[in-house]
């Protein structure tokens, strides 16, 4: 027992001195960032360059994360579908209350509320990755210049409320069509700061607005697959309303 115990202590002692040589490399402090008049302009540039104004024509998003989570959005009424494993939650975006099936058998009580919020914060992480550009002004958020190495511009932005991991900041850097390459972030689950990820494989919806499917960095990447628009639901396969939030 002591022995197992003296191995397992030594084992976790190796990891947390790897995890502390990996952030030590990689962790940059967070740049300041100049709020103001530039940086509203880079905003609106950036936001001009995906189509912000189909973007927000868009009536129902399908698409899944790294093959595990699958989302159906309507964006009109703020209420997604989202299956993962066995479960299927139906979410109220605004209130974050809805329904939860198991199986395909209604699930309720702790139960239900449980898969909720494991549904919210599916959400909340996995849209992030698959429409991060056009929050740039959501409630909350913080826009800033920042100053590069090479001389050009990024976007700072900050949110300071919202969804799961309020505070978190990304710093876009952007191509010269000012389409974004990839970011640097400072949010709480990652211990190195500065961590960057790429936004590429960008496709135009039929609405014209660009999304990235693809990110990727040193250690892992992330695939946004079967991503399509539509306009009813019968786009998506169903004859009738699948985001009833009623049993």
């Amino acid at each position: 027992m002591r022995k197992g115990l003296k191995y397992f202590l030594g084992a976790l002692a190796g990891l947390l001195l790897v995890l502390g040589i990996v952030t030590a490399y990689y962790h940059e402090d967070r740049p300041k960032g100049v709020e103001g008049k530039e940086a509203e302009a880079l905003t609106d540039e950036v936001l001009a360059a995906l189509n912000n104004k189909g973007w927000e024509k868009v009536k129902l998003l399908q698409w899944n994360f790294r093959g595990k989570h699958y989302f159906l959005w309507d964006k009109t009424k703020n209420v997604a579908l989202i299956r993962w494993d066995n479960h299927e939650v139906i979410l109220d975006l605004s209130t974050v209350q809805g329904r939860a099936k198991t199986d395909g058998k209604e699930v309720e009580g702790s139960d239900k509320d449980n898969l909720v919020q494991k549904a919210w914060a599916y959400w909340c992480n996995d849209s992030f990755w698959m429409f991060a550009p056009f929050k740039l002004r959501d409630p909350g958020t913080k826009r800033s210049i920042v100053t590069l190495e090479d001389g050009s511009k990024g976007l700072m932005i900050t949110y300071e409320g919202g969804g799961v991991t309020p505070g978190d900041s990304y710093l876009w850097l952007l191509g010269p069509d000012k389409i974004p390459t990839g970011y640097k972030m400072w949010v709480k689950i990652i211990p190195a700061g500065g961590t960057y990820m790429s936004w590429e494989n960008w496709v135009t919806l039929p609405s014209g607005a660009k999304v990235a499917t693809y990110h990727k960095n040193d250690l892992f990447d992330l695939k946004m697959e079967e991503v399509k628009e539509g306009t009813s639901y019968k786009d998506f396969g169903y004859d009738q309303d699948p985001f009833s939030l009623k049993p």
